[in-house]
């Protein structure tokens, strides 16, 4: 894993047929691992590139706390895959991943549970009081320290958010219940939202309102997926 971590990203070689072009694009593009674009997301955030000198991507890994929260949580996920493929030899493997996890919260207070669904590009800009529960988060989101992603009062069924792509959460923001955010939504710091939010919103509060119907916040996300 270390290994591509230093590597250029894949370039696509050209191809005479559009469709052929476009069938390829998708599948290169689908098959890199999340964790690849979560480390990209940092480099071009820090060194202003994606693929900056080798020295650099070593300083961004060793020195940005974000990326290790993230790489301790994809490899208890994987743990958890190993575990549900092989019951004997899973078991300890899944138990360091618990203890891992565990210690994730005791240095840099950062609780992200293992069930959580978390697309690609996800980013956290400062750690400290950070709790995800079981919830889903699309691709390329970032947010930053004490937010809480949690579940809500529902006596039955889903009790966790759904978030859309390219969401940015604000500090101290407060994500609760059966409820979802649309794609490019911008909550700011200190927001409490128990309601469903449409996409491309702005919105602040307590609770949370929506001050902008159409806001850009694409300037704040940095990061563009492929597609």
């Amino acid at each position: 894993m270390v290994f591509w971590v230093f590597m250029k990203p894949h370039t696509f070689v050209e191809v005479h047929e559009v469709k052929k072009h476009m069938k390829d694009t998708k599948k290169n593009t689908t098959s890199e691992s999340k964790l690849k674009h979560d480390i990209r997301k940092y480099y071009l955030i820090i060194c202003k590139t994606e693929n900056p000198s080798f020295f650099k991507k070593v300083k961004v890994i060793i020195s940005a706390i974000g990326i290790h929260c993230i790489v301790i949580f994809r490899l208890c996920q994987a743990g958890k895959r190993f575990k549900e493929n092989h019951k004997i030899l899973g078991k300890p493997v899944y138990f360091m991943c618990l203890v891992i996890n565990y210690a994730l919260f005791f240095f840099h207070k950062v609780d992200i549970n293992i069930n959580s669904e978390i697309g690609a590009g996800f980013h956290i800009s400062h750690v400290g009081n950070i709790f995800i529960g079981p919830c889903k988060i699309g691709n390329n989101c970032t947010l930053t320290h004490n937010v809480t992603i949690g579940q809500g009062f529902e006596v039955s069924g889903n009790r966790f958010p759904i978030i859309g792509n390219n969401v940015w959460i604000g500090t101290g923001s407060v994500i609760a219940g059966n409820i979802k955010t649309g794609d490019d939504v911008t909550i700011s710091a200190g927001s409490i939202v128990t309601k469903s939010i449409p996409d491309r919103c702005l919105v602040a509060g307590n609770p949370a309102r929506v001050i902008n119907q159409e806001f850009d916040n694409s300037r704040m996300i940095v990061y563009e997926m492929q597609k």
